[in-house]
């Protein structure tokens, strides 16, 4: 939210009882750049719910924290989106993740389309994996998130049609005309899947895999937005659209 001022917020692998325990990377954080006093508040999230804890000590590699109140995370959205996106040129992939968990993205799938320019080899590839887990992490935390998105490993077309088949829902955003994105959200889904195209979109022939697998096509407008827009775009409205009243 513009202008809200919130705690920090770190992720732990546990649930918090009583007294907890930062250690690592986290630990750091807090006593050297965010230089925190004995007695402020902090937030530990776990599985979307948020422990908000009191500081009551410092050592040379940790912090122990006192639970003051738990509550369910208030900003997961109701509808789980995975974004499945074409892989872009550059470093533009850290932009979508960014923005999209920002915007309330649950997993994204990268994904190498007919038309991807961009096609690393495994090495590089599973280290720019790593490096975008690592922005959806940051992104997560900035953005008051409850749970930390899922960045998958990068699946052919073919291969992410079949995993998308997991949601309610299947959604391919196109720029030749589609359905509008209120009518196809009208039926309560509980998961969504999203397909975004690379520099210059969809092969014909892979938004035809997509319909007859019973996914709907959408547009999101007559303007053409570059990859990474369209990215963004299509997850905030999917979320905005399944929380807005009917």
């Amino acid at each position: 939210m513009i202008g809200m001022m919130i705690m920090p917020r770190f992720f732990v692998d546990k649930p918090v009882v009583d007294f907890f325990e930062i250690t690592g990377e986290d630990a750091g954080h807090i006593m050297k750049s965010l230089r925190m006093k004995r007695d402020e508040m902090l937030i530990l999230c776990h599985d979307e719910v948020d422990y908000h804890c009191k500081i009551t000590n410092f050592d040379k590699n940790s912090v122990q924290v006192k639970l003051v109140k738990t509550q369910k995370c208030e900003l997961e959205p109701h509808l789980k989106v995975t974004l499945f996106q074409g892989i872009p040129k550059g470093d533009k992939m850290d932009l979508i993740v960014q923005k999209a968990v920002e915007v309330g993205v649950t997993a994204i799938v990268p994904v190498f389309t007919s038309r991807c320019v961009s096609r690393p080899d495994g090495k590089s590839l599973e280290k720019k994996i790593q490096r975008w887990q690592k922005i959806a992490l940051e992104a997560a935390k900035q953005s008051g998130r409850g749970c930390i998105p899922q960045i998958f490993p990068a699946l052919s077309f073919k291969d992410a049609v079949v995993f998308a088949k997991n949601c309610d829902k299947i959604i391919l955003f196109y720029e030749d005309n589609g359905q509008v994105l209120t009518d196809i959200l009208k039926s309560k889904s509980q998961s969504v899947s999203v397909f975004v195209g690379p520099e210059g979109g969809f092969e014909a022939f892979e938004v035809e895999e997509v319909t007859k697998l019973g996914g709907k096509i959408c547009s999101l407008g007559k303007r053409i937005l570059r990859t990474e827009t369209a990215a963004i775009v299509s997850v905030a409205l999917t979320i905005y659209e399944s929380e807005r009243e009917k």
